[in-house]
C-alpha cells in the first residue's frame, strides 16, 4: 500500500492545499502540460535581457495556466524543468568568457519533487528565473553588431573549413 501511496502521490492534481489520495487513482486521467514553443522562446529572450519581472511574470502565467486546467504534481515537475531549462538555455547563449554562471540550478532540480502545493512550485521556479534575468542583466554585453556577426558565424561553421572571404560575404563587409 506505502508504494501505491507514493506511485500514486505524482498523479495528485497540484493544489493550494494539502490532498486525500483515493486510490486507485487514474494515471493517464489527466493531459500532461502546456508549454508552447512560442513562450519558451519569448522566456529565453526575457531572461537573456535581463528582464527579471517580466520573466518572472511570464513565469506565474505559464504556471497559473496550467493550474488552471488542472495539472499533475509529475507533469508540474517536468513543466517546472522545462521552464528551467529554458532560462539556462538563455543563460548560455550569452557571449561572454568562464560559461554560465552559477545560479544553482541543481538545488532547484532537486527541490522540486519535494514541492507540495501550487504556491512551493511557483515561489521556487519563479524566484529561479528572477535570479537568472538578474544575473543576465549583470554580464557585459556587446553592443557591436559585426563582432555579434563574427561571433554567431564562428559558432555555427567552427567544425568545419571556411575563408575569410566567405565569413566576409555573410556578413555582408569587404575583406579589409
Amino acid at each position: 500500500v506505502y508504494e501505491q501511496v507514493l506511485d500514486a502521490a505524482q498523479y495528485a492534481l497540484v493544489e493550494d492545499r494539502t490532498q486525500l489520495l483515493h486510490l486507485p487513482l487514474e494515471p493517464d486521467a489527466a493531459g500532461s502540460f502546456f508549454f508552447p514553443s512560442d513562450q519558451e522562446q519569448q522566456l529565453r529572450v526575457l531572461v537573456r535581457d535581463g528582464r527579471s519581472d517580466e520573466a518572472a511574470a511570464l513565469t506565474e502565467r505559464i504556471l497559473a495556466h496550467n493550474l488552471d486546467k488542472g495539472i499533475r504534481h509529475i507533469h508540474m515537475i517536468l513543466l517546472c524543468s522545462g521552464i528551467v531549462g529554458a532560462a539556462l538555455h538563455a543563460l548560455g547563449e550569452l557571449r561572454r568568457e568562464g560559461g554560465i554562471p552559477n545560479v544553482n540550478s541543481g538545488g532547484v532540480y532537486n527541490a522540486l519533487p519535494r514541492c507540495d502545493t501550487a504556491r512551493d512550485y511557483q515561489e521556487l521556479v519563479s524566484g529561479f528565473v528572477r535570479s537568472a534575468a538578474l544575473c543576465a542583466a549583470e554580464q557585459p554585453r556587446t553592443e557591436d553588431a559585426i563582432l555579434d556577426g563574427v561571433q554567431a558565424f564562428l559558432e555555427q561553421n567552427y567544425r568545419r573549413e571556411f575563408s575569410m572571404d566567405e565569413l566576409a560575404q555573410t556578413l555582408h563587409l569587404s575583406m579589409s
